[in-house]
């Protein structure tokens, strides 16, 4: 669920990660207005296509009010609870990080509530430095509520002109 990008970005990012090839499965839908006032859709969107897991990009833009407002976070979890299960990612402030070592985030912006009633957070960093046939990025485990803990990981990217990444 993209209310951040277009679906020619998307398309062009699938492309470099899995080639040409569709993927079953895989399911893109660009999202206009706050999650809430689609719910309905949304929900029928799913349940046509057994769609089992979501990802929102981001989630700034599928709110229906100003971050800071603790009420605009409760409803829009309270929101997704009626969906699948799913990935948001959410923007953290700069002023937020660590100047040391910038890999410390206090969490997403806005309202404390977006940090509290999720059930698992992560922090990814992409590695400075890196260029477009070769990224490296880290996943910090920030909160889990559930299952044995989670240590950091690393994930690297290394991308050929047509071939997709190994």
């Amino acid at each position: 669920l993209d209310w951040e990008w277009s679906p020619a970005r998307h398309k062009q990012r699938k492309q470099r990660l899995f080639g040409s090839t569709r993927l079953e499965g895989l399911h893109y839908r660009r999202c206009r207005g706050p999650l809430i006032h689609q719910l309905d859709w949304l929900h029928r969107f799913c349940d046509a296509n057994s769609i089992r897991f979501l990802a929102v990009d981001s989630v700034t833009l599928a709110c229906d009010g100003k971050l800071i407002d603790d009420d605009v976070a409760t409803r829009f979890h309270r929101t997704l609870s009626y969906l699948p299960a799913s990935l948001c990612a959410a923007h953290v402030p700069k002023s937020s990080l660590n100047p040391e070592n910038k890999s410390d985030p206090i969490g997403p912006f806005g309202s404390i509530h977006f940090y509290n009633l999720c059930r698992a957070s992560w922090f990814v960093k992409k590695e400075p430095g890196d260029n477009s046939s070769r990224i490296r990025v880290g996943l910090f485990r920030d909160k889990q509520n559930d299952g044995d803990p989670t240590s950091a990981s690393g994930l690297e990217f290394i991308f050929h002109p047509h071939s997709g990444p190994i």
